[in-house]
């Protein structure tokens, strides 16, 4: 991208976190409103950057507050107003790294909140492969042909938490070295951040090496990369095709020179940092065996406690808003788009509805053993029939409980999911007969059976429209395509059940066989195991990017507290996070 400069600004509103050397802010602090004083310094590995043009930007304009050019030893000062309010963010664009003039160069740094902006920050290539990090695990980031960007952040607590993981990788902004006091920054996770810095290294240093950078860097679609940021981000998203090349001609030559050491001779597993990031874990008390989670438009979270035959509503940090009786072993649960939860009570054979303040609205009859359930588009309610006789079908409400109509479907049926086409996706446990899923359209028309694996039981779809489903006997998730082609199986935990996707596709499957939740990459890659309560049931994610746990068997819920891009991916019109 010879001649272009890249402007990066961001749209966000971040929130304070406490200042400390293991994670985050230092310096001094500068009241809102009043003229303020930054300085820092810009580095491509071992040398200053000169001539680097330094702009600071605030949330939600692309005007930088202010601007300073890079001295002979790379040092910057910004005289300021503070706005007092929202997040403050550095790019460093051009400029000299020793071997002339180089327009590619491309650098960033995450400042703070304005409130308690530090006064002192440095710029290299580690904060530069940290923000693209945590700004990708959050699901904020956007690229348009070479031009990064951020979107707006939904709220504050996810905010924080993604400050909080860039602090992780990062020690502190006035040295922007890497956090070596986290003890979940391993060798792998210093190799990976090390290698993407060297590789940033050999172009900001020399910029004859910036077209070998781009072309060794394409993305998914094996396009080449347009700027020293958008390499960055083909690294981590085409982890696959990049790390060995990367590797090879740019990372492991370069670390004498940017004194980035790598301690293995062999290439980084990836350039994916999320094992690396450290987090909270809550772990709430609810009723007698929870089972499913999900989300009102406030960020209040509920599930049903089966055994107690009741609904929990607690809000974003686990404080109990409400508990509420419903009918006999709830099992299902969702949120309309008008804030009232939808509940199968499987012993009843009925569906109650709450209002968000937990009033009963109604109780409806339908057919036998209800279990799971999803609202469509257009407010129509979904169940699946689970029991005998009268089951083996699934049921279709309007808004008002009035039944539309039951439509056969595959043996036992538990879940049922609404892709974003408006189709109802029904798991059917008992598939011996090789018809484990069925897909009926909004009519209840059978479009389709498909042969997924053994006691299909969650079902959730990703952005690209393909349906991902638990199967409880194989210990595997199957990716099926909008046609019920079976795309892949992959292995999950012990008797996974309900999973949840994020904003970035991953996957967050309860395994209920074990004590543990599995993270998938949307490949099919495991990328971690979690440690959770027993038997968990259901996961969920919210607005935040915090995972929640129902774990069936310890009447708890576990929240993992910002290690996911919130929120969980909706296909079809729920409540609008906030």
């Amino acid at each position: 991208m010879t001649g272009k400069f890249l402007t990066l600004f961001f749209f966000v509103s971040w929130v304070c976190i406490s200042c400390t050397k293991s994670g985050a802010l230092t310096g001094n602090t500068s009241p809102s409103n009043v003229s303020g004083n930054l300085t820092g310094s810009v580095n491509g590995g071992l040398s200053p950057v000169s001539g680097a043009s330094v702009s600071l930007y605030g949330s939600g304009s692309a005007t930088p507050i202010a601007s300073a050019t890079t001295t002979s030893s790379g040092s910057f000062t910004l005289n300021y107003t503070n706005p007092g309010s929202g997040f403050l963010y550095l790019t460093a664009i051009g400029g000299n790294a020793g071997k002339g003039s180089n327009n590619q160069i491309q650098l960033m740094a995450m400042l703070g909140p304005a409130g308690s902006a530090p006064s002192s920050i440095s710029i290299n290539e580690l904060s530069t492969a940290a923000s693209l990090s945590v700004g990708n695990l959050f699901g904020v980031i956007n690229d348009a042909n070479g031009t990064v960007t951020l979107n707006t952040l939904k709220n504050t607590q996810t905010a924080t938490n993604l400050m909080t993981q860039y602090s992780n990788l990062i020690a502190n902004q006035g040295t922007a070295v890497l956090n070596t006091s986290n003890s979940n920054v391993t060798t792998s996770v210093t190799n990976a951040l090390y290698a993407m810095a060297n590789a940033f290294a050999a172009c900001i240093e020399n910029s004859s090496n910036c077209n070998g950078l781009f072309n060794t860097t394409p993305s998914a679609a094996n396009l080449q990369a347009a700027s020293v940021l958008e390499s960055g981000l083909n690294m981590i998203l085409n982890t696959s095709m990049n790390v060995t090349p990367v590797y090879t001609q740019f990372s492991n030559p370069m670390s004498a020179q940017t004194g980035f050491s790598l301690s293995s001779p062999t290439p980084p597993g990836g350039f994916s940092f999320s094992s690396g990031l450290a987090f909270s874990t809550n772990t709430i008390t609810v009723g007698t065996n929870p089972f499913t989670i999900a989300f009102d438009s406030s960020g209040n979270v509920w599930t049903i406690n089966s055994s107690s035959h009741n609904v929990s509503k607690l809000t974003s940090t686990g404080a109990t808003l409400g508990t509420f009786n419903v009918g006999n072993l709830p099992l299902g649960l969702a949120i309309d788009s008008s804030g009232n939860a939808w509940v199968t009570n499987r012993s009843s054979n009925s569906v109650t509805e709450l209002s968000s303040s937990g009033t009963t609205l109604g109780t409806f009859s339908v057919s036998t053993g209800p279990q799971g359930l999803a609202i469509d588009a257009s407010g129509n309610i979904w169940i699946a029939n689970w029991g005998t006789g009268n089951g083996n079908t699934a049921t279709e409400l309007n808004s008002s409980g009035t039944v539309i109509g039951t439509f056969t479907v595959g043996p036992a049926p538990q879940f049922v999911a609404i892709d974003a086409n408006g189709n109802a996706w029904v798991s059917n446990t008992d598939s011996s007969t090789g018809v484990s899923i069925t897909k009926l359209s909004s009519s209840g028309t059978t479009l389709g059976t498909f042969n997924a694996g053994r006691q299909p039981f969650g079902i959730a779809f990703d952005q690209n429209g393909n349906a991902w489903i638990d199967n409880s006997a194989d210990n595997t998730v199957t990716e099926l395509n909008a046609s019920g082609t079976l795309l892949g199986t992959f292995s999950a935990g012990s008797g996974p059940q309900e999973l949840a996707i994020d904003a970035n596709g991953i996957l967050w499957i309860a395994n209920s066989g074990a004590t543990t939740v599995t993270e998938l990459s949307p490949t099919g890659v495991t990328l971690k195991t979690f440690s959770a309560g027993t038997a968990p049931g259901a996961t969920g994610i919210d607005a935040s990017g915090n995972v929640w746990v129902a774990n069936h068997g310890a009447s708890s819920l576990t929240e993992y507290v910002g290690i996911s891009a919130g929120p969980e991916f909706f296909p079809y019109s729920g409540p609008q996070f906030p």
